[in-house]
């Protein structure tokens, strides 16, 4: 929608070209079309605004005049257009969130509709990410609000809130039988496994345990993809030791099940940090309060 009449647009196109046909070219309307406005707005001006020539348009005294006026009008309508979207993209409520893979399709969901719905939040940025990608990511003030297994503070950055999970056996029960209600490391190592990679916080923990059993894994896989693995667990591949987070979906789908390990060494943080030299603002403080209280719910389930 324009504040300025269509014979007003076209006046200064008509001017800036010197001919009707270039002018209506650029317009992509006919000639004759563009000479009727033209006709138009002079009679309501009641002043001739061009010299008609056999060479082209010249603008008269008075066209000089309002083509000035026009101009200036046109270029404060862009500029009041440009400032109000600036403010109204400035109002926008919106909140960039780093988060571990695991938490992309069922958590993070649920904050978004959650602060939707109270109308917290109008846009929400993910980046996924490994607790060392995403911690750099928070200092960096790349994000807002990082999601992170086992983060510590430090200068940085703070954490929030803490949330223990434990860490279980994962297994397909169409390839495998569970029936008890916790398990020991050692008895899953009868069955193939999937470990997680060396780069994640719990690799060095599960291996110190499976060292100390002195039994012989049959390791099949391993890796920082908790799709990957989830697959591997499903197909019958082998299982896996991961947490409810990394698997819900599936959880929720009957494909996969879970079981606790007895060792109590066996759990993971899930960490709600925040950059500990940006502003802590009321929105932002919801945002994590929100996070924690959906990362408690599943962690009790």
């Amino acid at each position: 929608m324009s504040e300025f009449s269509r014979e007003l647009h076209s006046f200064v196109e008509v001017a800036r070209e010197c001919s009707i046909r270039k002018a209506a070219d650029k317009l992509n309307i006919s000639s004759s079309a563009l000479s009727r406005q033209m006709r138009l707005l002079e009679e309501d001006l009641g002043t001739a605004l061009f010299a008609r020539h056999a060479k082209g348009m010249q603008l008269t005294a008075d066209g000089l005049k309002l083509l000035s006026q026009a101009e200036r009008w046109l270029n404060e309508s862009t500029h009041l257009r440009a400032s109000l979207a600036r403010k109204d993209r400035g109002n926008e409520k919106k909140l960039r969130i780093g988060a571990a893979e695991c938490f992309a399709q069922t958590l993070l969901p649920a904050l978004y509709d959650r602060q939707t719905a109270a109308e917290r939040l109008d846009v929400l940025q993910v980046r996924t990410g490994d607790t060392n990608t995403l911690i750099h990511a928070l200092s960096e003030g790349e994000i807002d609000l990082a999601l992170a297994f086992n983060a510590r503070p430090s200068q940085p950055v703070r954490v929030l809130s803490e949330t223990s999970c434990r860490i279980g056996l994962v297994y397909s029960p169409i390839h495998f039988t569970v029936d008890q209600h916790e398990i020991s490391i050692a008895e899953c190592l009868d069955w193939p496994v999937s470990l997680p990679s060396e780069n994640l916080s719990v690799h060095s923990r599960l291996l110190s345990e499976i060292h100390r059993q002195r039994k012989r894994p049959q390791i099949v896989s391993s890796s920082n993809s908790v799709r990957f693995t989830s697959e591997m667990v499903r197909n019958g591949h082998a299982v896996a030791f991961m947490t409810r987070f990394d698997v819900r979906p599936e959880l929720l789908a009957g494909g996969i099940r879970f079981v606790p390990l007895k060792d109590q060494r066996m759990e993971e943080s899930v960490c709600v940090c925040v950059n500990a030299n940006a502003e802590l603002t009321t929105d932002l403080q919801d945002h994590a309060k929100t996070a924690a209280a959906l990362i408690n719910a599943i962690a009790q389930i």
